[in-house]
């Protein structure tokens, strides 16, 4: 999948910089052919043959129809491949939301599209708890400027969730990190290196604390 989103990536460059090439060769030889023409030549008889039409007569408009037949074939293939991503992580946030909350959803679906890179979900009924909303953030493989920035900055598919407690709820400090960052995590973080310990659990692997 990297290596069809580069390769589709690198040929839309490519038609780019050379519809650029084209202009502006057009432009130059326009130019030059109006410098070359003397405002008193005298007329030319006009000839009532039909231009010879070739392929290299339309080079620009060959460009950009490439170009834009791209954009929309990486749109639909970058949004079937999100949508095939999105129908794998379904099941397992279903799971933990429906073990943790009555009403998960909106009682059909529990992700909804926000967009062609971003779900949303939604969960409530649990004591002590209002609500918990959840943000699975894809790379954005239909967008090719947007997947670039993805690629070069190393982004990678996110599962964000945010639980929102009752008023009345004591606070309180948590963290689940992974056992070979614990120290790293207590040392940058004073909240957890103050009013937290770290505990044996068999519900979290072993390479978790």
């Amino acid at each position: 999948m990297l290596q069809l989103s580069k390769l589709s990536l690198l040929t839309l460059s490519w038609t780019a910089l050379l519809a650029t090439k084209v202009v502006g060769d057009e432009l130059e030889g326009a130019t030059s052919a109006s410098i070359q023409t003397s405002p008193a030549a005298a007329p030319t008889k006009l000839s009532a043959a039909a231009p010879e039409l070739t392929l290299v007569n339309y080079r620009l408009e060959v460009l950009m129809i490439t170009a834009a037949v791209g954009l929309v074939a990486n749109y639909f293939y970058g949004s079937r491949k999100n949508t095939v991503l999105a129908s794998v992580w379904e099941k397992p946030i279903t799971d933990v939301l429906q073990a943790n909350f009555s009403a998960v959803g909106n009682g059909q679906q529990v992700l909804e599209w926000d967009s062609a890179a971003d779900l949303l979900f939604y969960a409530s009924g649990r004591r002590h708890c209002k609500y918990a909303q959840g943000h699975l953030m894809l790379t954005a493989r239909q967008d090719p400027i947007a997947l670039l920035n993805d690629l070069t900055a190393n982004n990678y598919e996110k599962l964000q969730i945010e639980v929102t407690l009752n008023d009345d709820v004591p606070g309180f400090v948590f963290a689940a990190v992974p056992r070979k960052r614990s120290k790293a995590v207590g040392r940058d973080r004073y909240d957890v290196s103050t009013f937290a310990k770290v505990i044996a659990s068999d519900k979290v692997p072993t390479d978790t604390v």
